[in-house]
């Protein structure tokens, strides 16, 4: 950040993809963050993760696996609900792979491992070319049955910016109540 700040130049890369059948726009936008790291770039700010790289950070972590590595772009985020020890369980970033983000909210101590678990299986799915309808139903060991999803598809969502599927399961089905 501190780089960024002192830098006397920046560049600000924005778009918007229409339902696109392949990942081309996301490997054009490496393409061009790196272009500009060649050309000394001094750090990368992303506002999905909302986190800066160092040019060297960038290419360590999205050239040197060798793979695609969609957990370096997608953060999973757990917040404090209102209503004492129970959190929302939230993403950021899935919109890089033209998806949406994911949320649970109300989710108890003893739910937030599988939760995790739940978002780390979507992520690899949703970032490898799967999609999830409204009404689908959420399933995974260790979880209670009767969970769905509600795709929300506002992209101006003022906590995702982004369209989002919000896992919703009964009142109480994960505080452990």
């Amino acid at each position: 950040a501190d780089a960024a700040l002192a830098s006397p130049q920046f560049a600000f890369l924005r778009g918007h993809v229409r339902k696109s059948a392949t990942l081309d726009y996301l490997r054009d936008a490496v393409g061009i963050v790196q272009y500009l790291c060649d050309r000394g770039a001094v750090s990368i700010f992303d506002p999905h993760t909302i986190q800066f790289w160092s040019p060297a950070d960038w290419c360590r972590r999205l050239f040197e696996p060798a793979k695609p590595v969609p957990h370096e772009h997608v953060l999973i985020l757990e917040t404090p609900d209102d209503t004492g020890d129970l959190a929302w369980v939230h993403t950021r970033g899935l919109r890089k792979f033209g998806r949406p983000d994911l949320s649970v909210h109300g989710v108890g101590p003893q739910h937030r491992d599988r939760i995790v678990d739940l978002f780390n299986h979507y992520l690899d799915y949703l970032a490898n070319g799967g999609t999830i309808m409204n009404g689908d139903r959420v399933t995974l060991s260790g979880l209670p049955d009767g969970g769905v999803f509600a795709i929300d598809p506002r992209l101006d969502h003022e906590h995702f910016n982004n369209a989002h599927a919000e896992c919703v399961w009964h009142a109480g089905a994960l505080s452990g109540n």
